[in-house]
């Protein structure tokens, strides 16, 4: 069995900690986590819900190859040094979310 998702660091309430999704993904939930970066890489996440997700760096699309998120739901995150790297989403939805210093040049919001 292939994990889908896992903190890598320090777990001390997260910090020096990082969520990383390697694999494809479906109806997960990830919720209050203080975490250094967070990042997809070349992976499928279908119905996934993030609450309260903060991290310093965050890339939606890391890796070679295109992530796709599918009707994903980012509620209450705040996400800084967002670098949206190779990634498609499609019916997304950010509720309450703060995004700073965005980088997206090969986003597609769909």
């Amino acid at each position: 069995m292939k994990i889908a998702a896992k903190v890598v660091g320090k777990f001390a309430d997260g910090k020096g900690a990082s969520l990383e999704i390697v694999s494809d993904t479906k109806s997960a939930s990830f919720s209050d986590l203080a975490v250094d970066s967070f990042r997809v890489e070349s992976s499928r996440l279908q119905d996934c819900t993030f609450t309260n997700i903060r991290s310093k760096q965050a890339c939606f699309g890391s890796g070679p190859r295109m992530s796709y998120l599918d009707r994903c739901t980012f509620d209450g995150c705040q996400l800084t040094l967002m670098v949206a790297g190779n990634a498609r989403l499609t019916n997304c939805r950010f509720i309450n979310c703060k995004l700073k210093q965005v980088i997206a040049h090969n986003l597609e919001l769909i």
